[in-house]
């Protein structure tokens, strides 16, 4: 299954970039939704950038895992 979406906005790059780079912010919206986040790998300075994440959550009556 492959989603795609687009919309323009109206927002400075680096501040788009910062935005898109929030990984800490992407995992506690998921926790906060009931689902549960697991981290693969070691941080990699400077940024809080990791080799990747599990995560699983209901969605449509159904467990999800990614």
């Amino acid at each position: 299954m492959k989603f795609s979406s687009k919309e323009d906005i109206e927002i400075p790059i680096e501040q788009t970039f910062d935005m898109l780079n929030d990984f800490e912010g992407f995992e506690r919206a998921v926790l906060r939704r009931g689902g549960q986040v697991r981290r693969k790998g070691e941080i990699i300075p400077p940024r809080s950038v990791w080799a990747g994440w599990s995560t699983s959550a209901t969605a449509a009556a159904s467990a999800r895992s990614m």
